[in-house]
């Protein structure tokens, strides 16, 4: 069950068992233990030109084992669920990084009415942040606190008219005091309104609204209001399978983002996304993602930012217990200063692009594994920012 939450070309969305079929999961209980090995060659994401912090060190080994819980319960037609993951990061030299790794989820899914459905979900997570946005002095250990959570309600059955509301709640917060300039938090509504076809596929119209704020820039702003964004969204969205090998969802249309502060500026424009998988073969699965989102960030001073995405991720069964996976991504943000921070270090923007292949060995047993490299790099508008890292990961997994 996966909650997401979006400000790009679609309404947030849940997944939801199609009407008219047995949406009562069987019940679960899954419980695992992993540890990873992973050496970094750039841990904290330096360009070649930066020095290292004292304290730190440029190449790494991190260690961090993990327990695994996933709960799943039917109470009826209804259900509740509960996923964890409570682990730990151990690096070898940088060991002022060492932190935790948590995330809890739970939630219900709601069936009434005969073809309606509600799906509620909250959780909460804790780790290290993404050392690619800290800068200059800045580079600073700092765990981020992130607070989710949702309920999305939709009626309709597999054929004819299908609508649905949401509402999401995000607060992203840190510990280092010269983060939390950047804390930041959010309310989303969404809503949509389509027909289903058996021949045409689904095709629907949706609107959203986003109120995001940093309260901590308040005292800075020095007009009684924080620095924050609202941001609109409508458009047009189609999910269609073409037999049993293409299936995905398209969607097309306008965002418009109203900073709150005079001399932030505003953006609007096209908005895009598309979700592609295409099956080749029984053994061959491509995936396809692209798409325009407006975001905050707790980490960098910037009002928002643009993102336009582009993924692609194959996988091909070499046998039932053993999977090869290969891909790429390319992340371009455009960058938008608060008028009362001024400008960011990195500039107008940056582009991140990453290659990745690994294999999974899953036997029918209690244990299993994982390795995988990654090679990847960012070009940002100020050169002092680029830099390139290579990561090798060893997972071993053991269910109990």
């Amino acid at each position: 069950m996966k909650w997401t939450w979006c400000l790009g070309a679609s309404v947030c969305t849940f997944a939801h068992p199609a009407f008219g079929q047995d949406a009562t999961p069987a019940p679960r209980t899954e419980l695992r233990v992993s540890a990873t090995d992973a050496y970094e060659d750039n841990a904290l994401r330096l360009g070649a030109s930066q020095p290292v912090p004292a304290g730190f060190v440029r190449n790494d080994f991190r260690f961090t084992p993990s327990l695994d819980l996933n709960i799943v319960r039917p109470l009826g037609e209804q259900s509740v669920f509960l996923a964890a993951t409570l682990g730990y990061d151990f690096y070898r030299r940088n060991t002022l990084l060492n932190r935790e790794r948590i995330k809890i989820t739970g939630g219900a899914d709601l069936r009434f009415g005969g073809n309606c459905a509600q799906h509620i979900q909250g959780g909460v997570s804790r780790q290290q942040s993404d050392l690619r946005d800290f800068t200059r002095a800045l580079r600073l250990a700092n765990a981020e606190q992130r607070l989710t959570a949702g309920v999305a309600l939709s009626c309709g059955g597999g054929l004819g008219l299908k609508g649905g509301l949401t509402y999401d709640y995000e607060t992203v917060s840190n510990d280092q005091p010269l983060r939390q300039i950047s804390n930041y938090n959010a309310h989303t509504l969404g809503a949509s309104f389509g027909y289903v076809s058996p021949v045409l596929g689904e095709i629907s119209v949706f609107g959203s609204y986003r109120l995001g704020r940093y309260p901590e820039r308040r005292a800075l702003a020095g007009l009684g209001q924080s620095d924050g964004v609202d941001v609109f969204n409508t458009g047009l969205r189609f999910s269609r399978s073409i037999g049993t090998r293409l299936r995905g969802t398209v969607s097309l249309g306008y965002s418009k983002v109203n900073p709150k502060l005079a001399g932030t500026p505003g953006f609007s424009g096209a908005s895009y996304s598309a979700d592609l998988t295409w099956t080749a073969s029984d053994r061959l699965r491509t995936k396809i993602d692209i798409g325009r989102s407006v975001s905050q960030s707790n980490l960098l001073d910037v009002s928002y930012s643009i993102d336009d995405s582009y993924a692609i991720t194959n996988s091909y069964a070499l046998n039932q217990s053993m999977t090869a996976t290969f891909g790429g991504s390319i992340l371009k943000r455009r960058l938008r200063d608060s008028s009362v921070l001024g400008a960011n270090p990195i500039g107008r923007g940056d582009r991140v692009g990453q290659f990745a292949g690994g294999f999974d060995y899953h036997p029918p047993g209690r244990i299993g594994f994982a390795v995988d490299v990654s090679r990847g790099s960012r070009s940002a508008a100020v050169q002092q920012f680029d830099y390139k890292y290579l990561t090798a990961r060893f997972t071993l997994r053991v269910k109990i």
